[in-house]
This record gives C-alpha cells, structure tokens and sequence, in this order.
C-alpha cells in the first residue's frame, strides 16, 4: 500500500492459489454490498473493514438495482455510483473481487436478475440464465455497461478490483447448456477488457 492505495503490480489466480506479485498470498475478504448501504455509510463501512485487517471485499453489483426500467442503465446516480464505491475501496488499500452477475443470488428476489426479466412481464426472454437469445441480449447490454467499469478499475491498470466472478451458483439451477452459456459471459466480459 502506499497512502491507502493498493499497490500490486500482477495478481494470477491459479490452480493452486492466487498469487499477488507472483508470491502466494490467502487474502481476507469481506461482503459489503453498496445497494444494502445507504451512500454517506460507504466509506464508513470500507474503514471498518479495513480497520479488520482484511484485505479484500467481495462486491455484488444488483444488476436489478441498477436497470429498473429495460434499456435504463444507472450506475451513476448518487446511490449507485459503482465507479465512486470502487474509488472508495482503492484510497482504503482494499482489493475487490467484483460479481457483477448477472445472477448473483445474494439471498435477493430473482438472485439480483431485474424484476422484468421474469414471468409474464412484457419483453421477458423465454429462459432465463441459458442461451436464450431474448436473455443474452439483456445481459449483454448489462455487461456493456457495468464491464467497462469494472475493467478500467482492475489491478492490472492501477485500480482496485483484483478479481471478476460472472454468474454465480449456476451448478444450482438446471440450465440446459451450462458450457455454452458461461463461454458467452466470459467472451462478453473479456470484450470488455476484464
């Protein structure tokens, strides 16, 4: 750390571990989750967690939070504001693994998913989590813009967010076509830059 600011130069996940400047590390992570919190309690919270000894936390970004009307992204609104939360975690020295799902369970309705992506809400995609198209196309325009984000606060370009996780508990859902599904999500988040 130098000032709060997270300092590592390579992070590698690998079979074995996770590896920070190329030595084995175990890191400490706590859950905050900004769209639990509201925004003057953020930095609060992050010291806290500091103050712990962790290292890391573990991020949900509620796609349902953030796209409450189909085609309307906010993640930029005072109480929604991903870029300033991770601004916040990088001058706390925390390192953050971010689950921008799309699914992220997290024990909230739908696992995070908008609420008019399900049932008989107009424009909803026939499956949701498969290779539906209707659905692909809506977690794309997700992806679009949370991604980039995520991607120009990464480690790798002197940000904060050391790891991405895409999806989350698939293994407990019947998706019919779990290989083709997860390859769609990460090529999209690589697109991205993640």
């Amino acid at each position: 750390k130098r000032g709060g600011e997270v300092m590592i130069s390579s992070i590698e996940l690998t079979g074995g571990g996770l590896l920070l400047d190329g030595a084995p590390a175990v890191v400490l992570c706590s859950s905050v989750f900004p769209f639990r919190i509201p925004r003057q309690q953020w930095d609060h919270r992050l010291q806290l967690v500091q103050e712990s000894g962790y290292r890391m936390i573990d991020l949900y970004v509620h796609w349902g939070f953030h796209e409450q009307t189909p085609g309307a992204i906010d993640l930029t609104s005072p109480e929604r504001d991903l870029r300033h939360f991770l601004d916040l975690a990088h001058a706390r020295g925390l390192l953050v693994m971010a689950r921008p799902g799309p699914y992220i369970c997290s024990e909230t309705d739908g696992g995070g998913l908008p609420w008019w992506l399900h049932g008989d809400a107009e424009g909803a995609p026939a499956a949701l989590r498969t290779t539906d198209p209707d659905y692909l196309a809506a977690v794309d325009r997700w992806f679009g813009a949370v991604m980039p984000i995520l991607a120009d606060a990464q480690v790798t370009r002197g940000g904060t967010v050391a790891l991405v996780q895409i999806e989350n508990e698939l293994d407990f859902f019947d998706c019919p076509d779990p290989g083709q599904y997860m390859d769609h999500l990460a090529r999209r988040a690589r697109e991205h830059g993640i």
